[in-house]
């Protein structure tokens, strides 16, 4: 749920600052701080601290789909 709604909550923020500033560096900063937060969640000392970080990593999950497709 946490996961999901941080998606959605993050989508348009992201197709603002990836037409702003660039697919390619939006994905890059997005995927680092994706990465980051998943590996804080493997080590959260609570369940909120959990429910939390999960929300954190679906913000920035939602940068992919808005970010990364192609272009032909």
């Amino acid at each position: 749920f946490f996961l999901l709604t941080g998606m959605t909550l993050s989508s348009g923020f992201w197709g603002i600052l990836a037409d702003k500033f660039g697919r390619k560096p939006i994905l890059i900063w997005a995927s680092s701080f994706l990465c980051y937060f998943g590996i804080l969640t493997a080590f959260a000392p609570s369940f909120h601290w959990v429910l939390f970080l999960r929300f954190i990593v679906g913000f920035f999950i939602g940068s992919v789909p808005q970010v990364s497709f192609l272009k032909y």
